[in-house]
C-alpha cells in the first residue's frame, strides 16, 4: 500500500511538470527583453552587457547550486528557490524601466543568473529521476520533448502578450506582466514531490564530491564531446535568438514580429511533442547530426538573403530544435548518477555560459559598430563550427 501510495505521488511530478514548463515559456521578457533594454539603455552593446552579467552570474552560482541541488537542499526546494528568485528578477527589470536605473537592471540580471542556477540541471534532474521511480526511464526523451513542446506553446502565449502589449501600450507594461507567470511558477514548485532517492541527499566532502563529478565529466568521451558541442552551438543560438528580434525590427514593422515569433514558437511545440517518435523512429546516432545540420543551414540562408523574407525563414529552424535539444539532453542524463546528475549538469552549464557571456559582448559590439546584420552573421558561423563535434558524437552513441 505504501509502496502504491509513493508511485500516486511521485506520478504528480508527470502531471504538474508540463505546466511548469508552460508557464515558464509565458515569460513576456523572453521575447522582447532586448528591445526593452536597448529602448532604456539606448546602446545595442550596453543591452547585451546586462544578458552577458546573467550568464556571468549563472557561471559563479552554477556550481553551488547544482551540489545544493545534489547534495543538501534536494530537487525540489532547490526549484522552489529558483520559482522565487525569477520573480525577483522580474520586479528588478520592470522597476529598472521606470526608474531608467541600468544598476536595477544589473541586480535584475544577477537574479536571474542565479533562478538560471537553481533551475539548471536539477529541473530535468527531477524529471528523469521521477520518471525512474516510476520504471518508465527509459521513455524520459519522449516525457521530456512533450513537456518541452508547452514551453514553446507557452512562448506562443509570452510572444503574443509582449508584443501585443508593447505595440498596444508599452514594452514597460509588458515586463511587468513577467510577474503572473513567475507567481504561477512559484504555486507548481509547491505541489512537486521529491524522488524517492533523493529524500535524504548523501552528503559527502564538497571538495571531493566536485573532484568526482569533474572527473567523471572529463573521462567520459560522450559527455566531454557534448559538452565541447554545446559551448559554440548553444551560446551562439542563445545570442542569435536574442538578437533576432533587434534583426526582423530593421526588417519589418513590430507588429509583424509578432507573427513571425509566433511562428518560431508554434514550429517549436510540433518539433518538441514529436521528437520523442523521431528519436525511436531514425535513432540518436542519425537524428542529432542532421538537425544541427538543418538548423545552422536554415538560420545561414535567413540571414544572407537579409530580407523582409527572413524573419518567415529563421524560424523553420525551430523545427528540428525540439528533437535536437531533446536528444543531447537524454543522452547527457543516461550518462550521470543520481549522486551527481545536478553537479555535473551544472558543471557544463557553467561552460556554456561562460561562452554565452563572453558571446554577447562581442556579438554587442559588432552590432553597435558595424551593424546587427553583421552581427547575426557572425553569431551562426560560430553555430556552424559545432557541426564536425555532433559527427563524432554520433560515432560515440551505442544505440
Amino acid at each position: 500500500m505504501t509502496k502504491r501510495n509513493d508511485f500516486t505521488k511521485i506520478r504528480r511530478n508527470l502531471k504538474l511538470y508540463p505546466w511548469l514548463y508552460f508557464f515558464r515559456g509565458c515569460l513576456p521578457s523572453v521575447a522582447i527583453a532586448i528591445l526593452f533594454f536597448e529602448q532604456v539603455t539606448g546602446s545595442y552593446f550596453l543591452a547585451s552587457l546586462i544578458f552577458a552579467i546573467v550568464f556571468i552570474s549563472i557561471s559563479i552560482f552554477e556550481i553551488p547550486c547544482g551540489m545544493f541541488s545534489d547534495q543538501y537542499l534536494g530537487r525540489r526546494k532547490t526549484l522552489i528557490l529558483g520559482a522565487i528568485a525569477i520573480f525577483a528578477t522580474s520586479f528588478f527589470y520592470a522597476t529598472g524601466g521606470v526608474v531608467e536605473s541600468f544598476s536595477f537592471f544589473v541586480i535584475g540580471a544577477i537574479l536571474e543568473g542565479l533562478s538560471e542556477a537553481f533551475i539548471s540541471g536539477t529541473n530535468e534532474g527531477l524529471l528523469f529521476e521521477s520518471m525512474v521511480e516510476l520504471r518508465k526511464g527509459k521513455h524520459f526523451h519522449e516525457v521530456s520533448g512533450r513537456c518541452q513542446a508547452l514551453w514553446q506553446a507557452g512562448m506562443v502565449i509570452g510572444t503574443s502578450l509582449g508584443f501585443g502589449v508593447a505595440y498596444f501600450y508599452s514594452l514597460q507594461t509588458a515586463m511587468w506582466l513577467n510577474l503572473i507567470f513567475a507567481f504561477a511558477m512559484f504555486i507548481i514548485t509547491l505541489f512537486l514531490v521529491e524522488p524517492k532517492c533523493l529524500k535524504k541527499p548523501h552528503r559527502t566532502n564538497v571538495f571531493l564530491h566536485m573532484r568526482q563529478s569533474l572527473h567523471n565529466m572529463i573521462s567520459n568521451p560522450l559527455i566531454r564531446t557534448i559538452t565541447c558541442a554545446r559551448l559554440l552551438n548553444y551560446s551562439a543560438g542563445e545570442v542569435l535568438y536574442r538578437f533576432e528580434v533587434a534583426f526582423f525590427n530593421v526588417l519589418i514593422p513590430l507588429w509583424a514580429i509578432t507573427f513571425a515569433r509566433i511562428e518560431r514558437q508554434l514550429l517549436g511545440v510540433i518539433s518538441f511533442w514529436f521528437s520523442g517518435p523521431v528519436l525511436n523512429r531514425f535513432s540518436f546516432k542519425k537524428t542529432l547530426p542532421a538537425v544541427v545540420g538543418i538548423d545552422v543551414v536554415t538560420r545561414s540562408f535567413g540571414i544572407i538573403i537579409n530580407s523582409v523574407a527572413s524573419p518567415f525563414i529563421l524560424p523553420f529552424s525551430n523545427l528540428v530544435f525540439g528533437v535536437e535539444m531533446t536528444a543531447s539532453d537524454t543522452l547527457l542524463q543516461r550518462e550521470f548518477s543520481s549522486e551527481q546528475r545536478a553537479t555535473i549538469f551544472s558543471l557544463i552549464s557553467l561552460l556554456v555560459n561562460i561562452c554565452k557571456a563572453l558571446l554577447y559582448v562581442l556579438i554587442g559590439v559588432v552590432a553597435d559598430w558595424w551593424g546587427i546584420w553583421l552581427a547575426m552573421l557572425a553569431a551562426i558561423t560560430i553555430k556552424g563550427s559545432s557541426i564536425p563535434l555532433y559527427l563524432k558524437i554520433s560515432k560515440l552513441i551505442k544505440d
